[in-house]
């Protein structure tokens, strides 16, 4: 009794999360990877579908395997409800506007495709009908702030009283107008619930943080002294660019340094378990090709995912067949492989979100292992002669790494 009375007391916060929704009718519930944010979503259709206060949902993210994962869990928990498909190779949409009965809708998170699909469906159901009685739901909704979605978008989703967002890191760095589009569409965040939460309740397990220092050649330093002079050059024959351009471009330099290679060649040596189970980001396919040349002396079973491979190595990875993938940020979102342990962050942006993503895919705990600890290997740019923001960025994020690493589940499930 005392084990189950720890099992809800441990997942509450889903309930408190439904509650939340189910009384303002529109917001976003920020909650950490693998701590429910689907099957949460999930109670709150079938609370308002079983009270008929909707009759459809229309369930918008981005990324085929994600889509598919929605598709899947909808399935399972959905057999006497019509589910249709508008993403890929599946194009149920018209199927959708023109059904009789209560349904639900999975589409990508394409600006012109929800547009055509919201003014249809309203058409079709009557405006005032359809803006009462349809639930929109936007997973990972960091991404509905895009520019291109803030043009086709603006005043076609706030209208609807059913507003759902969902994501383990909600707001936007450093976009101020995307983040104010979320809040006027879809609305404030109204429940919170995060890794340091879950680690502690037990939800998500610990991790183990290496920090590796590494230093810059002469020549990646010649070469970033090159796009701070070109970019001069261009501030002084007047030309316009955005300044954000220009630090991209020095932190790709560091991104793609090649000291880190040999520096996580040696981790490999004292721990080659690092590389079963684990999930290698980096920023390009060039720099993963020149990981893959170390690799191959310690590993045989490893795999690229770029955007042109076959969601089938995810699929491999996922059932042991492959123990290493190398990606740039194909899976950083949504994807729920609970076998993940290692992660190895070669490329890290400036903003939280893709850190918080990325981690979060071996956060997961696992019902084959039960006493999982995650590792993450992170590289941090050190060097004292070098006063450029790729060395605050890099600390502070350390830094934060360094306390949620602290994080242990306590005994305190149980009052």
């Amino acid at each position: 009794m005392e084990e189950i009375r720890r099992y809800e007391k441990r997942w509450e916060h889903q309930k408190d999360a439904e509650e939340k929704f189910l009384q303002e009718k529109n917001g976003i519930l920020e909650m950490a990877t693998g701590t429910g944010k689907t099957y949460t979503a999930i109670r709150i259709m079938k609370k308002l579908l079983e009270e008929n206060k909707v009759e459809r949902i229309i369930v918008i993210t981005y990324g085929n395997d994600l889509l598919q994962q929605w598709y899947q869990e909808l399935l399972l928990n959905f057999q006497k409800i019509r589910i249709f498909r508008f993403f890929h190779k599946y194009k149920e949409y018209s199927r959708f506007i023109s059904n009789k009965e209560n349904c639900i809708l999975i589409m990508s998170r394409e600006p012109g495709r929800i547009a055509t699909c919201l003014s249809d469906m309203e058409k079709h159901m009557g405006m005032d009908n359809a803006v009462q009685k349809t639930l929109l739901v936007f997973d990972e909704i960091h991404g509905l702030g895009s520019l291109e979605l803030q043009k086709k978008l603006s005043g076609k989703i706030c209208k609807y009283k059913y507003r759902l967002g969902l994501s383990a890191t909600p707001e936007r760095d450093f976009d101020e107008a995307g983040n104010a589009f979320i809040k006027k569409e879809v609305g404030e965040i109204i429940y919170r619930f995060g890794l340091k939460e879950a680690i502690e309740k037990g939800i998500l397990c610990s991790f183990s943080y290496i920090p590796i220092f590494y230093n810059l050649t002469e020549e990646e330093r010649k070469k970033k002294q090159k796009i701070l002079i070109s970019y001069e050059i261009k501030r002084k024959e007047g030309m316009k660019f955005d300044e954000s351009e220009l630090y991209r471009d020095l932190a790709r330099v560091n991104k793609k340094a090649c000291r880190k290679i040999p520096l996580f060649e040696k981790i490999i040596i004292q721990d080659p378990d690092i590389l079963n189970q684990c999930i290698i980001f980096v920023e390009d396919r060039d720099y993963g090709l020149e990981l893959q040349k170390m690799l191959i002396r310690y590993i045989f079973r490893f795999h690229t995912y770029y955007s042109e491979d076959t969601e089938d190595n995810l699929s491999r990875f996922g059932n042991g067949e492959i123990d290493c993938l190398i990606t740039c940020k194909k899976i950083s979102e949504g994807i729920d492989i609970r076998s993940v342990k290692n992660i190895v962050l070669f490329s890290s942006d400036k903003g939280k979100i893709a850190t918080i993503q990325r981690i979060g895919r071996s956060l997961r705990k696992n019902p084959d292992e039960p006493e999982k600890q995650a590792c993450i290997i992170d590289f941090i740019y050190e060097n004292a002669a070098d006063k450029s923001e790729d060395i605050t960025t890099d600390r502070e994020r350390m830094k934060w790494l360094s306390e949620l690493a602290k994080a242990r589940e306590t005994d305190e499930t149980v009052s």
